[in-house]
């Protein structure tokens, strides 16, 4: 059986790194945003510290992000 076409384009995985790392940071900015309201409300430091926590995590995850080299796109 001799195809007329290639059946698959050519992926390159470099669009598929940079779409898994927005949808986790996504993920992170959507559960950040409820916990600000949250903190609006009642006064607590337990709301401080945990949105700390989750803020340092975000970042961190950033820059581990950035010293892999994950988001250059040349390599």
């Amino acid at each position: 059986f001799d195809p007329i076409k290639s059946p698959r384009l050519p992926f390159s995985m470099n669009f598929f790194l940079i779409t898994i790392i927005f949808l986790i940071f996504d993920i992170e900015i959507t559960i950040i945003f409820p916990m600000i309201l949250c903190m609006k409300y009642s006064f607590s430091n337990y709301w401080m510290l945990t949105s700390l926590f989750f803020s340092l995590i975000l970042i961190l995850s950033l820059y581990l992000e950035l010293y892999e080299g994950s988001l250059k796109w040349i390599k």
